[in-house]
């Protein structure tokens, strides 16, 4: 068996860098770790208020439902901010018979007009 290659990093820093590189080298998994903003996402919640809803007879489910609750409200929130500052649409001239005819005559080839 042959040992991992000397690192020429200081202390700790090292015998993590050698640790990781054995580990992955002989194809071991890393250590599992939690991820805490998993439990804040909102696929996951909606999952689980249908899953708690179903199976379990809506037991569970106020964490689920806070979470999509603050989504909905943030949401709403910036799509309030984002209308108020939205730009009113330019107003359009109404067709007069003059502009009609002008435009009729500069869009319309000659020999085309019947």
């Amino acid at each position: 068996m042959r040992e991992p290659p000397r690192a020429r990093l200081p202390g700790e820093a090292a015998q993590s860098a050698v640790g990781c590189a054995d580990d992955i080298s002989r194809g071991r998994a890393a250590p599992a770790r939690p991820n805490v903003a998993a439990d804040y996402l909102g696929p996951r919640n909606a999952f689980i208020l249908m899953r708690n809803s179903v199976y379990f007879g809506g037991n569970g489910t106020a964490q689920a439902l806070i979470i999509l609750l603050a989504y909905l409200v943030v949401f709403a929130t910036i799509l309030g901010i984002l209308d108020w500052y939205r730009r009113p649409a330019p107003d359009v001239p109404d067709v007069t018979p003059e502009t009609e005819v002008a435009t009729a005559a500069v869009s319309i080839p000659a020999g085309v007009a019947v």
